[in-house]
């Protein structure tokens, strides 16, 4: 479950989606209206929303027939949150932390001379304040269980052939991204992002806790 969990998610995300964006920012009539930050916060909920969700969906309805159990889903999810934690945070964290000891060690000056326009990421680096790299790992947490709440209504859409699940899947999923668009496009701050985020988890462990109960109750 945890592989086709990655494998989804590389491939709804990675392959799929990512040439839709490089399309639809390229496309000289989408892209004026996308600089609006709030039309691309829409914008940017919904894709990753339709995207992800319809992955699951695939997975679930073609994949994983025999497989459409709790303890599937959760798998799943772990799966397919776990390679965007890696994917999204890791790979960043490593490289921060990389540079932060090039620059320690002096050897990162030696590059500055060699690209000045190294002076800015080495500034960034050095004022950016320590708690945000803490807000990083806390993100990455909830954006877990946030995944796995969405996986769980995406299994329940398709053990029950009740498909209005996927429409909540994904509405859930646009709703969580579009605040994260905002920060993103400096519409609000950090900490209304992830508070807004932290409610939208809570209400995913619950979720989560009643996803359980009604797919445990579901008759074969």
């Amino acid at each position: 479950m945890v592989g086709i969990g990655v494998l989804i998610f590389i491939g709804f995300t990675q392959i799929l989606e990512t040439p839709f964006h490089l399309f639809m920012r390229g496309n000289p009539t989408i892209a004026p209206f996308l600089e609006n930050p709030f039309a691309f916060a829409i914008y940017g909920g919904l894709t990753a929303g339709i995207f992800e969700e319809l992955g699951r969906f695939v997975a679930f309805f073609f994949l994983l027939k025999k497989y459409l159990e709790y303890k599937d889903g959760f798998a799943y999810g772990i799966g397919h949150g776990g390679i965007e934690s890696i994917l999204i945070g890791g790979f960043s964290a490593l490289q921060a932390l990389i540079f932060a000891n090039s620059i320690n060690d002096g050897s990162f000056a030696q590059l500055i001379e060699q690209k000045p326009e190294l002076s800015i990421l080495q500034d960034m680096l050095i004022q950016q304040p320590a708690y945000l790299y803490f807000l990083g790992s806390v993100e990455r947490i909830m954006a877990l269980v946030l995944q796995i709440a969405f996986t769980m209504l995406v299994l329940y859409a398709v053990k029950q052939k009740k498909y209005i699940f996927l429409v909540y899947a994904i509405l859930f999923h646009a709703f969580v991204d579009f605040f994260a668009a905002l920060y993103q496009t400096k519409t609000i701050n950090i900490f209304v992002a992830e508070g807004i985020t932290l409610l939208c988890t809570i209400g995913a462990v619950v979720l989560i806790r009643k996803m359980k109960e009604k797919l445990m109750s579901v008759p074969e």
